[in-house]
């Protein structure tokens, strides 16, 4: 599997999510190829054994260009409905920059800014970073990684903004199982920060994930989501489907 196909998978979905719904797609986050264009589209479908208003489902849209071999721009779309009628949308922009890089540890600086909920009336900005170490310079192997941000988060309620600031931390692994496929493993965690939040609005979640690649320029994604259970409601499971289309420079 080329390096370029695997370190393309922004997946910035994950970022887009973060301002409309509790499902994450999980991979590493990674720039561009230099002047190349991706596409990436995920159906997703939360709250699996929840109640009705738990129970959602989202499309999220991406494109992402890399500006230099180091550093790539996105916008997204998201929208997103639950069983009971209600609505949302997300739109996001966002940056990638790689600020290290060896044959096996990455360090890359992430910065993403959103507008999600009715009207668009939440708005976000989330820095953040990611570490990883690959076993394999090529990735044909195994690796591990850390991302973590700060969700800085202003919500519109009637005349009133309340501010929320979240901890996203998210370990992950994968694992190179053939030229084509690449098994993904990740918990997720947002930690409630601030003197007027209280624990129990901490939520985390386990997600595997299956990328087969079907040609040099397209990739389908594949996921199972699994929430921490709480005290006010039980396990939720997350399903989501989805491709990555790259489109190398001089094409």
């Amino acid at each position: 599997m080329e390096r370029h196909l695997l370190r393309a998978r922004v997946l910035v979905i994950a970022l887009v999510l973060a301002h409309t719904s509790n499902a994450a797609a999980l991979d590493t986050v990674e720039p561009f190829e230099a002047h190349a264009a991706n596409a990436e589209h995920n159906l997703t479908y939360h709250g699996v054994g929840q109640a009705n208003q738990e129970r959602e489902l989202s499309n999220e849209f991406v494109l992402g260009y890399g500006m230099s071999d180091r550093a790539s721009a996105y916008l997204g779309a998201c929208l997103s409905a639950n069983q009971q009628d209600t609505g949302a949308a997300g739109l996001c922009f966002g940056l990638i920059g790689t600020v290290w890089e060896s044959d096996h540890i990455d360090l890359d600086l992430l910065m993403d800014i959103g507008a999600s909920g009715h009207g668009l009336g939440d708005l976000s900005t989330e820095p953040g970073l990611e570490l990883n170490f690959d076993h394999d310079p090529d990735m044909h192997t195994w690796g591990v990684y850390m991302r973590m941000g700060i969700l800085d988060q202003a919500s519109a309620d009637g005349s009133l903004r309340r501010r929320r600031l979240d901890l996203g931390v998210n370990p992950g692994a994968y694992f190179t199982l053939s030229a084509r496929y690449q098994l993904l493993v990740e918990f997720d965690a947002s930690v409630a920060l601030g003197g007027d939040r209280t624990a129990d609005e901490n939520v985390g979640g386990v997600a595997l994930g299956l990328n087969a690649v079907v040609s040099d320029s397209v990739e389908l994604i594949a996921q199972v989501h699994a929430d921490v259970p709480q005290s006010d409601r039980g396990l939720g499971l997350g399903l989501s489907l989805g491709f990555i289309a790259t489109f190398p420079a001089g094409r």
